[in-house]
């Protein structure tokens, strides 16, 4: 994969940025066009928040990473092939296992949700390998 400059952190959420827009047109990952509300930058990412705690597959692929990540929560990639990934994160429960192929529309996991909040919220990213 692709590393990411170990600099300023804007630096590094502009080059997260730049990843997502080339991975856009690579991959159809059929998001909502409106989210419960508006998604919020972390890490290159977004949150999306959810009434619904299923988290589900953007695209299918094969889980490469299943694990805990500090501020992350448990934490799913995917590989679609072609050099593509989706990251998944906040999930308080994983569905899936590793090098398990996974469909599009799949339930990988369910949502991360503080105590009193109605809304479920997961992180997601998409990162594009490219050549140097």
């Amino acid at each position: 994969m692709r590393t990411m400059p170990q600099s300023h952190p804007q630096e590094l959420t502009e080059a997260w940025l730049a990843l997502q827009r080339e991975a856009k047109e690579a991959l159809d990952i059929g998001l909502p066009s409106e989210p419960a509300e508006p998604p919020k930058p972390l890490w290159g990412g977004v949150i999306i928040n959810a009434e619904n705690p299923l988290v589900l597959a953007g695209a299918s692929g094969r889980p490469i990473y299943i694990g805990f990540v500090n501020g992350l929560g448990y934490v799913v990639v995917l590989d679609h092939g072609n050099r593509t990934y989706t990251i998944y994160g906040l999930l308080k429960e994983v569905l899936i296992h590793n090098l398990e192929r996974v469909a599009k529309g799949q339930a990988i996991g369910l949502a991360h949700t503080e105590p009193g909040r109605r809304l479920y919220a997961a992180y997601f990213a998409v990162q594009k390998e490219t050549t140097r």
